[in-house]
Parts: structure tokens; C-alpha cells; sequence
């Protein structure tokens, strides 16, 4: 049986936050704002999925150092240092994997192994790694020999930038997963549709029975509500201005 999470990491946003690494046009992230979504979504995290949250302090060198999830992985109680291929932000890491070598033992990726944490997604028995200008088939390899209890599949990803922008796992055993973006064969489980034009509410965080779901997807609320899921709408709009969305910005862990 697989360890349940009970905690998740959260990392606060720093007044660099302005510049973030983003592929989109448009105004930059407002620091302020983003950081009263960021505590909505910590606060939903904390009384609506039940976790205890252990916050990291900013770190004003790394603009992008909210977004946790690229630095590390847990899977099956295993803290797994990732290797970003983006040098500014491979100094985001070590302050990460070190709160997580607190609570659990640590692996890191070889050298030649790139990787970042929203190219991973755990569900059932499966690890599915987007195949990504972040993350490549070195970073599978790697993967397979750390966890040969757990199936690893590298999967292509044409566009976009993780493969969590299209995939996450509301309860750890369907995929949500965006129209037009993948197919669902890739998948070994039950894949529910999100509709085009909801396709960043495909990126979800699940635990217990709850799920946070990006503000304004209607469709893919109500989706998941008629699916027995406590839904907790979340803003994401100034995290979006930096390529960001929910899952990025939390590793849950046992």
C-alpha cells in the first residue's frame, strides 16, 4: 500500500516573481495579487483537501521558486531531486529537497537525466514522464531504475510546456486530460474529458475525496462534482502569467 500524502510543500512568492520565465505575451505577474490567490489556494489546500502545509520562505534570486513541483518528485515515500534543463532555475531545488529529506529519504537524477516535476504524473501503479524540452528519455531511464515497483512510461508531448498542463489525476485512479492534446490510448486508466476550451482546468490537485480546479471552468467543475468530488474553485490568473497552474505550486507527500 502506498504511503498517503498528508502534507504538502508550498514555497511563497517572491517580489522577483515579476520576472518569471513565461512564453506568453501580455503584463507581467502582479506580485501582489498573485500572492493573495496563492494564499486562497493554501488555505483550500490545507481545509479543503485536509493536508498540513510546510511553507518555504521566497527566495528572491529564483523568480520562478513558487512553482515547487519542477524541483522535486514523491513517489511511494521517496523525495526525488529533479535536474532542471532551464540553468536559472536549477538553483531553485536545494532548498526544496532539502524540507523534503526532513520527512523522507532522497534520490537525485544522474548527470544527463533532465527533468522537471510538472512532466510527472503518478496514478494507480503507473508513472507516465512528458517527453518535453524539460525533460527527456535519460530522466525515464532514471526513473525505471529507481522505482521498478512503479510502470514508467515516457510519453511524447507535442505541444505545450509539461505534460501536466494537459494530464493530472483527480483521485489517483482516472485521468482528466484535455480534448485535443493527447490521446487518451496513451493511458492505461479511465480518462475523463475536459472540453477545449476549459483545457487548463485539466490541471488539477486531487487528494481525499476533494479536488482544486483553476476558477472559471464550469463544465470541468461540474464534471468533476457529478463524479462524487468536493470541487474547490481556485483563481490562477497571475501564476498563469508565468506558465504556472495549481499542480506547480505543491508537492504533496506522506
Amino acid at each position: 500500500m502506498m504511503p498517503r500524502p498528508r502534507h504538502a510543500l508550498v514555497r511563497s512568492i517572491p517580489d522577483s516573481f515579476v520576472s518569471a520565465l513565461t512564453s506568453r505575451s501580455g503584463p507581467p505577474p502582479a506580485v501582489d495579487l498573485a500572492r493573495n490567490e496563492h494564499a486562497r489556494y493554501v488555505t483550500a489546500l490545507r481545509e479543503g483537501l485536509g493536508l498540513d502545509i510546510l511553507t518555504l520562505p521566497a527566495d528572491e534570486a529564483q523568480p520562478d521558486c513558487v512553482f515547487v513541483e519542477d524541483s522535486a518528485i514523491v513517489v511511494d515515500g521517496l523525495a526525488i531531486e529533479t535536474r532542471s534543463a532551464v540553468p536559472s532555475r536549477q538553483g531553485e531545488r536545494a532548498a526544496v529537497i532539502a524540507a523534503l529529506g526532513a520527512y523522507l529519504p532522497t534520490a537525485t537524477l544522474p548527470p544527463g537525466a533532465t527533468l522537471d516535476g510538472g512532466d510527472v504524473l503518478a496514478v494507480g501503479r503507473s508513472l507516465y514522464v512528458g517527453l518535453t524540452a524539460r525533460s527527456n528519455p535519460a530522466a525515464v531511464a532514471a526513473l525505471q531504475a529507481l522505482l521498478p515497483q512503479r510502470r514508467v512510461v515516457g510519453l511524447p508531448v507535442p505541444h505545450g510546456l509539461h505534460l501536466k498542463c494537459h494530464a493530472t489525476s483527480p483521485d489517483n485512479q482516472h485521468i482528466l486530460l484535455a480534448e485535443g492534446t493527447l490521446p487518451a490510448a496513451a493511458f492505461a486508466e479511465p480518462v475523463w474529458w475536459v472540453p477545449a476550451e476549459e483545457a487548463e482546468a485539466a490541471n488539477v490537485v486531487g487528494h481525499a475525496g476533494g479536488v482544486l480546479v483553476a476558477e472559471g471552468a464550469p463544465r470541468t467543475a461540474a464534471l468533476l462534482a457529478e463524479r462524487g468530488l468536493r470541487v474547490y474553485p481556485i483563481a490562477t490568473t497571475q501564476v498563469a502569467r508565468a506558465d504556472g497552474a495549481l499542480s506547480c505550486c505543491a508537492i504533496l507527500f506522506p
